[in-house]
């Protein structure tokens, strides 16, 4: 039986050069509204920090990839 409460899991971000108009909510931010949904009956967890030294989450590789791609064709282009 699936559960009819909203649940929702608060990924930190990790910041990239290849994103760099993005950076990580501080804890502070994070908790406040963690206790925000919460307060609404919303069951929130924090998810662990993974990937950081490879850039892994949520389509950062695959960023950093379209880039790497672009500018190959773009030196195909000039050369």
């Amino acid at each position: 039986q699936l559960s009819s409460s909203p649940q929702v899991n608060l990924i930190p971000y990790n910041p990239t050069d290849a994103t760099p108009e993005y950076r990580r909510a501080t804890e502070a931010n994070t908790s406040r509204f963690m206790a925000t949904l919460r307060g609404a009956g919303v069951l929130t967890m924090v998810r662990r920090t993974m990937g950081d030294d490879i850039a892994g989450a949520c389509g950062q590789l695959v960023r950093q990839q379209e880039r790497f791609f672009a500018s190959r064709r773009r030196a195909g282009e000039e050369g």
